[in-house]
C-alpha cells in the first residue's frame, strides 16, 4: 500500500565524499564503503571536492590534510560552516597531532592516521555514519511535522542556519524535485 511506496522513495543509501590524493587511499575507502553499502563520490584534490560540493552534499566527508599548505583544513571549516549536517574525518601522516585536534575542534568527528588499515577505516565510517544528525526523514511513520525556528541576531549564524534549513527541506523531497 501507501507505506510501502512511502519507504521505496526515500534516499537509502549514504553518500561518502573521499578527498585524496593517493589513488591507493581512494581505492581503500571505494572498498569499505561499499561494503558498508554507502555510495562513494572520490576527488583527488580540495578545489575538485569544493566543485563537487556544489553538484552534491555528501554524508560523509574523508579527507586528506593536504600538507603541507592544510588545505584540508580549511575545507574542513568550508564544509561544517555551509553543510552542517555532514559528518567529516580527518586522515593525515603521523607528526601532525596539532593539525588533528584543530580538525577536530574545527569539526571533524574523527582522525586516521595514515597509513592506514582497511579495518581502521571502516570502524571510522561507522562512526562517522552514526554521528551524523537525525532529521525528521529517519523518523518511521512520520509523515510531516511543523516547527517553529527563531534566528538569533547573531549575523553570523544567519548562512549556516539557511544551509541547514536548505538541506533538511531538500531531504524531505525526492530526488528529481530537489
Amino acid at each position: 500500500g501507501d507505506q510501502t511506496s512511502m519507504i521505496a522513495t526515500r534516499r537509502t543509501a549514504k553518500t561518502l565524499l573521499v578527498i585524496d590524493q593517493c589513488r591507493d587511499t581512494r581505492a581503500l575507502a571505494l572498498e569499505r564503503a561499499g561494503a558498508k553499502g554507502l555510495s562513494v563520490v572520490t576527488a583527488s584534490d580540495p578545489d575538485v571536492a569544493r566543485t563537487t560540493l556544489e553538484m552534491m552534499v555528501p554524508d560523509v566527508v574523508l579527507t586528506d590534510m593536504f600538507a603541507p599548505d592544510q588545505s584540508g583544513m580549511q575545507l574542513i571549516r568550508h564544509i561544517r560552516a555551509r553543510y552542517p549536517l555532514c559528518s567529516i574525518i580527518l586522515m593525515a601522516e603521523g607528526g601532525h597531532e596539532a593539525a588533528v585536534r584543530e580538525a577536530l575542534r574545527a569539526g571533524a568527528v574523527d582522525y586516521l592516521l595514515k597509513p592506514i588499515s582497511g579495518a581502521e577505516m571502516g570502524e571510522s565510517l561507522d562512526r562517522a555514519v552514526h554521528a551524523i544528525p537525525r532529521t525528521v526523514d529517519d523518523v518511521p511513520g512520520l509523515e510531516q511535522l511543523e516547527y517553529r525556528l527563531t534566528i538569533g541576531t547573531d549575523l553570523a549564524c544567519v548562512e549556516s542556519t539557511v544551509s541547514w534549513l536548505v538541506q533538511v527541506t531538500a531531504r524531505m523531497l525526492p530526488e528529481s524535485q530537489r
